[in-house]
């Protein structure tokens, strides 16, 4: 049985809006695939018979959330085997009045047992977003990436585009109208004329199509190709407004949903959480896991305003009273690992400074943060991509 299905992986063209994951990943003929896909062939072979059916259709389902999940299992069970664990997946667990089962079940060399959970986040943008509504299943989704996709299926000789986007579009539209208004405005442009003044760099107030549709606006703007880039898409770069986005949030969702879900197991319980978005930090995973950062104001004017920063007992942890979800003993985190990034991305491993079970096994080779003298201090620890045997600059995606 394969993860891949059978393709001769000649296709050289971009991903499209509305194409999954995995359905690029298939049919890829760039070189820098075929050891993606060779790589997770070997990881598959050694995960579990009895569980190769179930994992297999999530990770071919078409849903890149299912995908990642099961991506991000994959990528655990061969990494917590390879420094030293027996994994037991979807092992049956004795605790009150719970019947469901965790992602892996670790065996130390020692006998030591660790309970490992996966689980994914993403950041949140503000309501209406293209985040928002990709995590209600809102229908504008299907609707951008139908209209991003005809605007790609067009060739022009001359032109490539930027969008830039305001709202989110409430009904369908015609493809061949907007189509049709595109190519008779890039038409008219003064191509010689731009690509002059370029090439002496000066000032260029480069042209602009305004498209509006249903609440949805798209600012299309044109810039002049060169001979190299003839053939490519037209589509060359894509913004959406700015917001504010927040990832600790999301980040406390996705562990609490996971913290007592298996009641008191009795063994240490960390949970590994793969964090994807564009720029989430430490300062995001201390704000969730201790709490938001604030202020302190001593407004005694006789001595001058003071102030110190603390936090709010508000994180994973912490409360205005006692520490909380002391069941979990560490939390594994990764950004945005994904198959063709699992050499140049890092995990870090927090522990619970009050986690009623303390983790001390295998997983502490990896990069640590832990509370000493009063104070989250980081300890250095290994790669990931030394224990998977990858070097640093795999798979050379940069190579075409």
């Amino acid at each position: 049985m394969k993860l891949f299905l059978n393709n001769s992986h000649t296709e050289f063209g971009v991903s499209p809006y509305s194409e999954s994951t995995f359905s690029f990943l298939n049919r890829c003929g760039r070189k820098e695939f075929f050891p993606v896909r060779a790589l997770l062939e070997e990881w598959f072979m050694r995960y579990p018979k009895k569980e190769k059916d179930e994992f297999r259709k999530r990770f071919q389902s078409g849903d890149d959330k299912q995908f990642n999940s099961a991506f991000f299992e994959l990528y655990l069970h061969e990494l917590l085997s390879r420094i030293g664990y027996q994994i037991q997946v979807h092992p049956k667990i004795n605790t009150e009045n719970n019947n469901k089962s965790p992602d892996f079940l670790a065996i130390a060399p020692n006998g030591d047992k660790i309970i490992f959970e996966a689980v994914l986040s993403s950041e949140i943008r503000g309501e209406g977003s293209i985040s928002e509504m990709r995590a209600k299943g809102n229908t504008a989704i299907p609707i951008r990436n139908q209209v991003f996709d005809s605007i790609n299926s067009l060739k022009h000789p001359f032109f490539y585009l930027h969008l830039s986007e305001k709202g989110n579009p409430s009904s369908l539209l015609s493809l061949n109208i907007l189509n049709k208004k595109l190519i008779n405005w890039l038409n008219k442009l003064p191509y010689s004329e731009l690509k002059e003044s370029q090439k002496k760099s000066e000032f260029i107030d480069y042209p602009k199509m305004i498209f509006e549709h249903s609440g949805w606006e798209i600012e299309f703007t044109a810039y002049p190709k060169s001979k190299k880039s003839q053939d490519s898409d037209i589509i060359r770069s894509h913004q959406t407004e700015v917001e504010k986005i927040d990832y600790h949030t999301p980040i406390k969702k996705a562990i609490k949903r996971k913290a007592s879900k298996y009641g008191n197991l009795k063994i240490p319980y960390i949970i590994a959480i793969n964090v994807f978005g564009h720029f989430p930090d430490h300062i995001d995973i201390m704000n969730a896991l201790f709490g938001q950062e604030a202020f302190l104001l001593d407004l005694d004017f006789s001595k001058g305003v003071d102030s110190k920063l603390v936090r709010r007992p508000n994180g994973i942890w912490t409360s205005s009273l006692n520490p909380i979800h002391t069941r979990i003993s560490a939390v594994l985190f990764g950004f945005s690992i994904l198959p063709w990034t699992v050499a140049s991305k890092d995990l870090y491993l927090y522990h619970n400074p009050w986690a009623s079970l303390p983790y001390k096994g295998l997983a502490t080779n990896f990069n640590q943060f832990s509370l000493i003298d009063n104070e989250i201090k980081k300890i250095d620890g290994i790669h990931p991509r030394i224990v998977l045997g990858l070097p640093q600059t795999w798979p050379n995606l940069d190579q075409h």
